[in-house]
């Protein structure tokens, strides 16, 4: 529907309402005035589909929201802007260098704390050598995953930010966190390539504790219509991995996952992309990807926001 200026007041259809000279990304908006507006059609504006607006008088506010089918529906739009929405439209800082406005992630610290890096396109540890693919322990032991890809090492800033996405009650920033993923190389390829997309399950007792999945957000804002949050689920809860040794640690997760009982043969002979935020010694991502090799997937691969660069310490 298209508007007229009418006694000089702006009127916007947004998702948001504006505050006065708020900014909201590049576009200065105006608040509407104190008193409502209300639509005044001709009949030349009803052809055209055009809408007249007037300000109200005061005595036709109580009337207004119930009579005007228009003012009504943009009431009912912006009560409807979700949160996320909000904080997405609303100029925020960066988490890394605090420069406003800018996201949550500003380019200029893509630029200069994530550059691309030589990894193993099994687990993804660092490597050293450029020429090689695949690091020494999986060419000896290849492990369950055929290609893994992270966005970052496991170090300052990435380390920290991630920490406060996780712990620190942060599920806005899954949009800019996915938005790094899909900047890494052979992401979106790995994506298209997939016929499923599943986030690492939380046992319901840490989901109670964080409130939210980690992955699972990430992991939706990836491949919506490939996303399937509920067919990897977590049957038992296990000590945290980040106190135990590697050793410790492989043995931690075993029989941890199961796949719906209803929907086991969804992924016999499928594509499976397995999603997680941190990849330590990979022995949580491996676990996962076992139980989905023995219900019969063709392949499995997986994306990791960030990746220790040396698990044999961990």
């Amino acid at each position: 529907r298209r508007g007229r200026w009418w006694g000089g007041a702006r009127w916007a259809l947004d998702e948001v309402v504006a505050t006065p000279e708020r900014m909201v990304g590049a576009r200065r908006i105006i608040e509407l005035p104190a008193e409502p507006l209300k639509a005044k059609r001709s009949a030349r504006d009803a052809q055209e589909g055009l809408t007249l607006l007037r300000p109200c008088k005061r005595k036709e506010r109580d009337s207004l929201s119930s009579t005007d089918p228009m003012f009504t529906a943009l009431i009912a739009r912006t009560r409807q802007a979700s949160a996320a929405t909000r904080a997405l439209a609303a100029p925020s800082t960066c988490a890394i260098c605090r420069a406003w406005p800018s996201r949550v992630i500003c380019s200029a610290c893509i630029a200069r704390f994530a550059p691309a890096e030589a990894r193993c396109r099994r687990c993804a540890i660092a490597l050293v050598g450029a020429t090689a693919t695949e690091c020494g322990r999986c060419v000896t032991a290849p492990p369950p995953l055929d290609r893994c890809i992270a966005a970052v090492g496991w170090r300052w800033p990435w380390s920290e930010l991630i920490a406060s996405y996780k712990f620190g009650r942060e599920p806005g920033w899954a949009s800019a966190l996915a938005a790094l993923l899909l900047a890494t190389d052979a992401v979106p390829a790995l994506i298209a390539e997939a016929d499923l997309l599943l986030p690492v399950p939380l046992a319901p007792e840490r989901l109670r504790e964080r409130g939210f999945n980690q992955a699972l957000q990430v992991a939706r804002r990836l491949a919506p219509t490939k996303f399937d949050p509920l067919l990897l689920q977590r049957i038992r809860l296990a000590p945290p991995q980040a106190s135990l040794a590697r050793s410790a640690r492989l043995t931690n997760v075993r029989g941890a996952f199961a796949l719906d009982a209803a929907r086991c043969d969804a992924v016999r002979g499928r594509s499976v992309l397995l999603v997680d935020d941190v990849m330590t010694t990979g022995s949580t991502l491996f676990e996962a990807a076992r139980v989905l090799r023995e219900a019969g997937a063709a392949r499995v691969t997986a994306l990791v926001l960030a990746r220790a660069d040396d698990p044999r310490s961990a």
